[in-house]
Protein backbone atom coordinates (compact mmCIF):
# COMPACT_ATOMS: atom_id res chain seq x y z
CA UNK A 1 0.00 0.00 0.00
CA UNK A 2 2.09 2.74 0.90
CA UNK A 3 4.44 1.70 -1.61
CA UNK A 4 2.21 2.31 -4.26
CA UNK A 5 1.70 5.84 -2.86
CA UNK A 6 4.85 6.66 -2.53
CA UNK A 7 5.54 5.74 -6.43
CA UNK A 8 2.84 7.79 -7.09
CA UNK A 9 3.60 10.85 -5.64
CA UNK A 10 6.91 10.11 -7.56
CA UNK A 11 5.80 10.22 -10.81
CA UNK A 12 3.54 12.64 -9.93
CA UNK A 13 6.16 15.30 -9.09
CA UNK A 14 8.49 14.10 -12.06
CA UNK A 15 5.54 14.76 -14.13
CA UNK A 16 4.30 18.41 -12.51
CA UNK A 17 4.70 21.37 -13.91
CA UNK A 18 7.26 22.72 -11.24
CA UNK A 19 7.02 25.63 -9.16
CA UNK A 20 9.63 26.46 -6.77
CA UNK A 21 8.28 26.72 -2.86
CA UNK A 22 10.88 28.52 -1.52
CA UNK A 23 13.61 30.63 -3.28
CA UNK A 24 17.01 30.99 -2.28
CA UNK A 25 17.37 33.49 0.63
CA UNK A 26 19.98 36.18 0.48
CA UNK A 27 20.21 38.10 3.94
CA UNK A 28 18.99 41.51 3.98
CA UNK A 29 17.29 41.52 0.14
CA UNK A 30 14.14 41.62 -0.94
CA UNK A 31 12.61 40.52 -4.59
CA UNK A 32 12.66 43.50 -7.20
CA UNK A 33 11.36 41.15 -10.48
CA UNK A 34 12.42 40.52 -13.27
CA UNK A 35 12.59 44.05 -15.02
CA UNK A 36 15.29 44.91 -12.33
CA UNK A 37 17.44 41.90 -13.67
CA UNK A 38 16.87 42.73 -17.29
CA UNK A 39 18.70 46.14 -17.37
CA UNK A 40 21.61 44.68 -17.11
CA UNK A 41 21.27 41.21 -18.05
CA UNK A 42 19.57 41.32 -21.28
CA UNK A 43 21.17 38.75 -23.11
CA UNK A 44 19.05 35.88 -20.63
CA UNK A 45 16.50 38.04 -20.30
CA UNK A 46 15.08 38.28 -23.29
CA UNK A 47 14.39 34.83 -25.03
CA UNK A 48 13.22 33.69 -20.61
CA UNK A 49 9.67 34.32 -22.47
CA UNK A 50 10.63 31.00 -24.42
CA UNK A 51 11.96 28.80 -21.31
CA UNK A 52 11.14 26.18 -19.66
CA UNK A 53 11.69 28.03 -16.56
CA UNK A 54 9.69 30.84 -17.44
CA UNK A 55 6.65 29.28 -15.57
CA UNK A 56 8.19 28.69 -12.36
CA UNK A 57 7.33 32.49 -10.43
CA UNK A 58 7.05 33.70 -6.81
CA UNK A 59 4.32 36.09 -6.42
CA UNK A 60 1.30 37.52 -8.48
CA UNK A 61 2.16 40.93 -6.78
CA UNK A 62 1.62 43.61 -9.58
CA UNK A 63 3.81 46.10 -8.76
CA UNK A 64 6.95 43.64 -8.90
CA UNK A 65 6.05 41.68 -12.51
CA UNK A 66 7.21 38.19 -13.00
CA UNK A 67 10.10 37.29 -10.37
CA UNK A 68 10.93 34.48 -12.29
CA UNK A 69 14.95 35.65 -12.34
CA UNK A 70 14.48 35.55 -8.37
CA UNK A 71 13.06 31.56 -8.04
CA UNK A 72 16.60 30.48 -9.00
CA UNK A 73 18.87 33.47 -7.97
CA UNK A 74 17.20 35.00 -5.24
CA UNK A 75 15.51 37.87 -4.24
CA UNK A 76 17.76 40.89 -6.04
CA UNK A 77 17.96 43.96 -4.27
CA UNK A 78 21.21 43.78 -2.63
CA UNK A 79 22.87 42.92 -5.98
CA UNK A 80 21.23 46.36 -7.89
CA UNK A 81 22.13 48.44 -5.54
CA UNK A 82 25.85 47.03 -5.28
CA UNK A 83 26.04 46.91 -9.22
CA UNK A 84 26.11 43.53 -9.65
CA UNK A 85 28.40 42.72 -6.90
CA UNK A 86 29.47 39.24 -6.94
CA UNK A 87 28.08 37.21 -3.79
CA UNK A 88 24.95 38.95 -3.83
CA UNK A 89 22.96 36.73 -5.48
CA UNK A 90 22.73 33.07 -6.20
CA UNK A 91 24.58 31.68 -9.14
CA UNK A 92 23.33 28.15 -9.67
CA UNK A 93 26.43 27.03 -11.89
CA UNK A 94 28.99 27.51 -8.70
CA UNK A 95 26.45 24.55 -6.96
CA UNK A 96 23.60 22.49 -7.93
CA UNK A 97 21.74 23.10 -4.65
CA UNK A 98 19.85 25.56 -6.55
CA UNK A 99 18.56 23.27 -9.32
CA UNK A 100 18.06 20.42 -6.70
CA UNK A 101 16.09 22.87 -4.43
CA UNK A 102 13.11 21.59 -7.03
CA UNK A 103 15.11 18.60 -8.80
CA UNK A 104 15.20 16.52 -5.99
CA UNK A 105 15.39 12.99 -7.90
CA UNK A 106 18.52 14.62 -9.84
CA UNK A 107 20.20 14.83 -6.07
CA UNK A 108 19.53 11.37 -6.01
CA UNK A 109 20.50 9.99 -8.91
CA UNK A 110 24.18 12.14 -9.33
CA UNK A 111 24.75 10.18 -5.55
CA UNK A 112 24.66 7.39 -7.43
CA UNK A 113 28.83 5.54 -8.47
CA UNK A 114 28.28 6.26 -11.87
CA UNK A 115 27.35 10.11 -12.77
CA UNK A 116 29.10 13.43 -13.89
CA UNK A 117 30.58 15.15 -11.95
CA UNK A 118 28.07 17.70 -10.88
CA UNK A 119 27.82 17.24 -7.10
CA UNK A 120 31.83 17.70 -6.58
CA UNK A 121 31.81 20.97 -8.55
CA UNK A 122 33.64 19.63 -11.37
CA UNK A 123 30.43 20.35 -13.39
CA UNK A 124 27.81 22.16 -13.46
CA UNK A 125 23.84 21.56 -14.45
CA UNK A 126 24.03 24.46 -16.73
CA UNK A 127 26.96 22.26 -18.61
CA UNK A 128 24.26 20.73 -20.03
CA UNK A 129 21.08 23.05 -19.60
CA UNK A 130 20.27 26.21 -20.62
CA UNK A 131 17.59 27.48 -18.37
CA UNK A 132 17.20 30.72 -19.92
CA UNK A 133 16.20 30.18 -22.96
CA UNK A 134 13.83 27.05 -24.73
CA UNK A 135 13.09 23.82 -23.77
CA UNK A 136 15.93 23.05 -20.59
CA UNK A 137 17.45 20.51 -21.89
CA UNK A 138 20.06 21.32 -24.90
CA UNK A 139 19.70 18.79 -28.04
CA UNK A 140 15.87 17.63 -27.66
CA UNK A 141 12.92 18.01 -30.10
CA UNK A 142 13.08 16.27 -33.37
CA UNK A 143 17.03 16.48 -33.34
CA UNK A 144 19.05 13.13 -32.04
CA UNK A 145 22.14 15.14 -33.40
CA UNK A 146 21.84 17.75 -31.58
CA UNK A 147 21.54 15.99 -28.45
CA UNK A 148 24.36 14.16 -29.61
CA UNK A 149 26.14 17.41 -30.24
CA UNK A 150 25.38 18.42 -26.23
CA UNK A 151 27.51 15.20 -25.39
CA UNK A 152 30.65 15.09 -27.68
CA UNK A 153 31.38 18.61 -26.96
CA UNK A 154 32.98 17.06 -24.06
CA UNK A 155 33.17 13.34 -25.23
CA UNK A 156 34.78 14.28 -28.38
CA UNK A 157 36.22 10.65 -29.05
CA UNK A 158 32.65 9.38 -29.37
CA UNK A 159 31.92 12.06 -32.54
CA UNK A 160 33.86 9.75 -35.00
CA UNK A 161 34.36 9.77 -37.74
CA UNK A 162 34.25 6.22 -38.17
CA UNK A 163 34.07 3.92 -40.28
CA UNK A 164 31.23 2.16 -38.97
CA UNK A 165 28.88 4.28 -37.11
CA UNK A 166 27.45 3.16 -33.44
CA UNK A 167 24.13 2.24 -34.23
CA UNK A 168 23.54 4.60 -30.53
CA UNK A 169 24.71 7.78 -32.33
CA UNK A 170 21.71 7.45 -34.61
CA UNK A 171 19.17 7.02 -31.81
CA UNK A 172 20.65 9.30 -29.43
CA UNK A 173 23.12 8.88 -25.96
CA UNK A 174 20.19 8.91 -23.86
CA UNK A 175 18.87 5.48 -25.47
CA UNK A 176 21.71 3.91 -23.32
CA UNK A 177 23.22 6.48 -20.83
CA UNK A 178 21.90 8.28 -18.38
CA UNK A 179 23.28 11.16 -18.20
CA UNK A 180 22.51 12.18 -14.56
CA UNK A 181 23.88 8.95 -13.00
CA UNK A 182 23.49 4.96 -12.93
CA UNK A 183 24.51 2.39 -11.06
CA UNK A 184 26.26 0.78 -13.81
CA UNK A 185 29.45 1.24 -15.64
CA UNK A 186 29.71 4.12 -17.94
CA UNK A 187 26.49 5.36 -16.90
CA UNK A 188 24.42 2.72 -19.14
CA UNK A 189 20.54 2.58 -18.02
CA UNK A 190 21.47 -1.00 -18.30
CA UNK A 191 24.16 -3.84 -17.05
Amino acid sequence: GGTVIWGLLLISCVMANRTMLAPPQIVGATFVGNKACSECHEDRTSHFDSATHAKVALTADAKLGSTGCEACHGPGSRHVQTGGSLGTIVNPKKSPETCFACHLDKRGTFALPNSHQVANGKMSCGDCHDPHEGNVIKGTGASIEAENENCTKCHSAQKGPFVFKHQAMKEGCTACHNPHGSVNAKMLVAR
